[in-house]
């Protein structure tokens, strides 16, 4: 443990305290669950690093402070995710032997088709990070694998983050290995999936063989832009971490210069096969980056040199932005300086291009009570950008707000999901952002699903006029993808059912494609298939999974 680390997330949880009279260092030296009061100076001294971090401690931190169980704890270990892919454990254990009784008691649980909380799953990946002798039959590994990654993703904030982190301690378990390569080659054959990164992620985390061939085979044959990509990214932890033999590096090299060079392909896959390239630290880079530049593909040059697709004023901008919105929140008290952790964090989260470093900063700020600052300053900033025309900075600022944005803050971002002249890479993670944000205004939130549903409609019935020249298959999947995502997420399964009952009927196979979706969309029958896949799997979601509708608990303002 880096107790550094771990020191910031304990002091930035007081001083940022949700209730301000708990901020004081007096509320955490307080009597807690047994213990006598402590004086102030011990405060300090947990705060600084300068003593162990214990389970205790961070619960300690959690009740006195009116934090949820787990969300400290939960952050921490994202602190220290990206520095150690591969860990089994809590980064905070819980102390004494392991709960045997508990644990067979969550696994039965797990096994069963009752419904699982995020922390269920906390509580029982550590307890199984701490037997690495557990003994289970390969087939509820895979159950538990399969169970935990569907509930992930359709849970969102501490809930996400809670499985996010089980996950990946399940996959760093040595009994893992096997069945996580057999998990990644099954996603990602199937055509319909709504989610292929967060199984595709847990290759990073284990160190079975198995994997980098399973990730290989998508980039030699793709199945479809999120399919790749998420292999890419993969793949890129992977080689970075010298995984994989001299071998398959030249051959995973020679695709990702050519998807570089495909100016077809969407700016992820580029920046993403732009990022692999430069974890490698390639001879010649200076040269290739060179020719890229000459081919008007400078952010792909760009990140193989810096790691950034955006150039450095642009990226300057946009952090001291940021930077300057945390300065002046009354919580830091007017400080115009950030804390070194937290600039840290805020600079990986929004200049970093390695999915891997990026993703585990985002999980931070997203569980950090300064995450609704940050996302009103990069909603406003999007904006501005959007307004310009500044599609790359635009893309930058919805691949952070995926995990942060706040329902007030999403005008902007429902406008792109609706327009259709928005490029299909970007409606797909605005509609991502939009259904992430949890809204308690009721009507607001009918009001943006009627609007998303009637552009998921219109483009069924009318696909040649609603795509506006985003008329391959795979631009209309995706677009399709982040229309119904925000439905599903807040359990509106009738708009989706309406969806589908609009569909034609299928009377016959796709005709075949000389890349995946690379055909033209040309009627309502070719978008039926598309859309039957996004459709019914949101619909196939079994009832002890399938998300709660929002409306349940949300309140008109």
């Amino acid at each position: 443990m880096d107790v550094e680390l771990a020191a910031w997330a304990l002091r930035n949880a007081r001083t940022h305290a949700p209730d301000p009279t708990h901020r004081p260092q007096a509320r955490v030296a307080s009597a807690f669950d047994g213990t006598p009061a402590v004086h102030r100076a011990q405060v300090g001294r947990w705060e600084s690093g300068r003593v162990a971090i214990t389970y205790p401690l961070v619960r300690r931190y959690e009740v006195l402070l009116g934090y949820p169980e787990g969300a400290i704890q939960c952050l921490i270990d994202c602190l220290h995710r990206a520095a150690a892919p591969i860990r089994a454990t809590a980064t905070v254990p819980e102390l004494g032997p392991v709960d045997v009784a508990a644990t067979i008691g969550l696994i039965e649980l797990a096994l069963s088709e009752e419904r699982m909380t995020g922390l269920d799953w906390y509580r029982l990946s550590g307890n199984l990070g701490r037997t690495p002798t557990a003994m289970l039959r390969t087939r509820d590994w895979k159950a538990l694998l399969e169970r935990c990654a569907l509930e992930m993703a359709v849970s969102l904030d501490l809930e996400y983050a809670l499985r996010d982190e089980a996950l990946g301690r399940l996959a760093g378990h040595p009994q893992s290995g096997p069945v996580i390569a057999a998990m990644a080659a099954k996603l990602l054959r199937s055509p319909h999936a709504q989610v292929y990164s967060d199984t595709v992620e847990l290759t990073m985390y284990c160190g079975h063989p198995d994997v980098v061939a399973v990730l290989l085979e998508q980039v030699r044959h793709p199945l479809n832009d999120d399919a790749l990509r998420a292999a890419l990214g993969a793949l890129t932890s992977i080689l970075r971490g010298g995984r994989a033999s001299p071998e398959i590096v030249r051959e995973t090299v020679r695709y990702a210069l050519g998807f570089v060079r495909d100016v077809q392909r969407p700016p992820r896959i580029r920046r993403q096969s732009a990022n692999l390239l430069r974890a490698l630290n390639l001879p010649g880079k200076q040269r290739l980056a060179a020719g890229l530049s000459a081919h008007d593909l400078r952010d792909a040059a760009t990140i193989l040199l810096e790691g950034r697709s955006l150039d450095r004023s642009r990226l300057r901008t946009m952090t001291d932005r940021v930077r300057a919105a945390l300065a002046s929140d009354t919580h830091t008290h007017s400080q115009t300086h950030l804390d070194p952790v937290l600039e840290r964090v805020v600079r990986t989260a929004l200049e970093d291009t390695d999915d891997i470093a990026r993703t585990a900063a985002v999980r931070v700020l997203m569980l950090a009570p300064q995450r609704s600052t940050v996302a009103t300053a990069l909603a406003r900033d999007l904006d501005e950008h959007r307004a310009r025309d500044d599609w790359d900075a635009v893309l930058e600022y919805l691949e952070v707000l995926v995990s942060l944005a706040r329902a007030e803050d999403l005008d902007v971002v429902v406008d792109l999901l609706t327009d259709a002249q928005t490029r299909p890479d970007l409606a797909l993670l605005s509609g991502i952002v939009v259904g992430n944000a949890t809204d308690p205004d009721r009507a607001r939130l009918s009001r943006r699903h009627d609007r998303i549903h009637q552009r998921a409609v219109h483009l069924i019935e009318d696909p040649v006029t609603a795509l506006s020249g985003h008329d391959t298959h795979e631009q209309a999947r995706q677009i399709l993808k982040g229309l119904v995502y925000p439905l599903g997420i807040a359990g509106r399964f009738e708009l989706i059912a309406d969806l589908r009952r609009r569909l034609p009927a299928l009377h016959a196979a796709p005709r075949e494609q000389s890349r995946a979706g690379a055909a033209q969309v040309e009627s309502p029958a070719d978008v039926a298939p598309l859309a039957t896949g996004v459709c019914d799997w949101w619909l196939s979601l079994p009832g002890h999974v399938r998300p709660g509708p929002m409306f349940a608990t949300a309140q008109i303002d």
